[in-house]
Formats: structure tokens, C-alpha cells, sequence
């Protein structure tokens, strides 16, 4: 719970104390690019591996053995919730509740 809080602080300090703009503009650029290839990486390596596995093509579920009481009433859940509270609910209360 704590490593987060941490580590910002870290990453924002060691930004406030770079004099150099021109190394700060290099620093952020190289961070974006590496966080975008290794999101691409990530994203090619989940979607092979996915089409390797084929995840749930051994399940044969008969569709008149499922309840679908259960399923009314995340429906009826469903239909209660705004899009508001569903933004309002993701965001966290405190900085320390976000990690």
C-alpha cells in the first residue's frame, strides 16, 4: 500500500531536481516510447498466447442447465447504476485508497 505513494515521490523529485529541459524532454520521450513498446509487446504476446490456448473452446455448457434468475439480478443491478456513479465509484477517495 505504501510502494505507490513511494515511488511517485521519488519519480517527482528526481523530475523537480533535472536543471536541464533538454534532458527532461529526452527522459520523458524515452519513457513514452519504452511504456508504448512494451504495451504493443504485451498486447502481441497476450493475443498469441490466447490464440495458442484457445481459452474456453473445451467448455460445452448447455445453455438450459444455467440459472437465469442469477443472471436477472445482475441485470436489474445493471439497470440501477448511472454512468455518473460508475465514474464517481472508480475513482478513489484518497491517494492512499488508489493503491
Amino acid at each position: 500500500m505504501v510502494v505507490a505513494p513511494v515511488i511517485f515521490t521519488i519519480i517527482v523529485i528526481g523530475i523537480a531536481r533535472m536543471s536541464d529541459m533538454k534532458a527532461l524532454g529526452r527522459v520523458g520521450l524515452t519513457t513514452v516510447l519504452y511504456f508504448e513498446i512494451l504495451t504493443t509487446a504485451a498486447l502481441l504476446i497476450r493475443l498469441v498466447v490466447a490464440h495458442i490456448i484457445e481459452p474456453g473452446a473445451g467448455t460445452n455448457i448447455d445453455p438450459s442447465s444455467l440459472k437465469a434468475d442469477a443472471v436477472a439480478g445482475f441485470a436489474k443491478t445493471a439497470e440501477s447504476q448511472h454512468l455518473v456513479d460508475f465514474f464517481l465509484k472508480i475513482i478513489p477517495d484518497t491517494f492512499v485508497a488508489a493503491s
